[in-house]
């Protein structure tokens, strides 16, 4: 009886190559989609951030979740965010949301916390009363949506949950850097490339606060936020003063 023919060695490296070929095409539609994937994650947990937002406002004479006190408005001190006001609204797994899919885990214990990067959450000091690692985070509060000592034109604040003068483009959350992103001004700077890693670095240095939430961590340069509405977009970095209202008196010819 006469023996199959066995497969010749330039057919077997005919069909390695092949199979390799098959493989260089396909992995990076892999990479790309495990990438949507994280992308639409973080998206959706802005967008249930806004969401538990809006409830803690109906609950509160529709005042906005303050960034450093309690509800109470006992002041809790450098450290207290808004997710440690709101987490009660989370059934106490806020840690599910409050990090971004995007960026891994941040390095270091300090006990003053860490900024966050384009790869890493940040996470908060020793001041959070033993909450520390559920509180690991990758979002950003706009700091306007609160009452605060700080010098400020009044007119700009925005007090009440449902006062904002654009809500479709009034950011409340979003990527960023830490837990709050301070007071975003039309005169503020956006970080060049070369910045948006590490925006909090020692490169950063000096710029203004808008460099907090100008962090290069989706694809395509964008960053995800929700509006006042419920609304979320992803934006390029370079249009954050140009496309947003960040406070009540915002001026958009500053920005054309």
């Amino acid at each position: 009886m006469k023996k199959p023919a066995a497969f010749t060695l330039i057919e077997l490296l005919v069909v390695i190559s092949i199979i390799a070929l098959l493989i260089a095409i396909l992995l990076p539609a892999l990479g790309a989609a495990r990438s949507n994937t994280r992308d639409l994650s973080c998206k959706s947990s802005i967008r249930q951030w806004v969401m538990v937002w809006h409830v803690h406002a109906t609950d509160n004479k529709n005042r906005p979740v303050q960034s450093w006190q309690y509800t109470n408005e006992v002041n809790a001190g450098p450290g207290q965010h808004w997710y440690v006001e709101v987490r009660e609204y989370m059934g106490g797994e806020e840690a599910l949301v409050l990090a971004c899919p995007t960026a891994g885990d941040p390095t270091g214990s300090g006990s003053t916390g860490s900024y966050g990067t384009a790869t890493q959450n940040w996470y908060p000091g020793s001041g959070h009363a033993g909450l520390r690692d559920q509180h690991v985070g990758g979002f950003g509060y706009n700091n306007w949506w609160e009452e605060s000592s700080v010098t400020r034109n009044d007119t700009a604040w925005i007090k009440n949950a449902d006062a904002a003068i654009e809500p479709t483009s009034m950011p409340v959350f979003f990527d960023g850097t830490w837990a709050d992103i301070g007071w975003v001004l039309e005169t503020d700077i956006i970080p060049g490339e070369a910045f948006r890693n590490d925006p909090m670095g020692t490169l950063g240095a000096g710029i203004p606060y808008i460099k907090r939430v100008a962090l290069n961590r989706h694809t395509g340069n964008t960053v995800n936020l929700g509006h006042a509405d419920g609304s979320l977009v992803s934006s390029d970095i370079d249009d954050l003063l140009r496309d947003f209202v960040w406070h009540n008196d915002w001026d958009k010819s500053t920005n054309p």
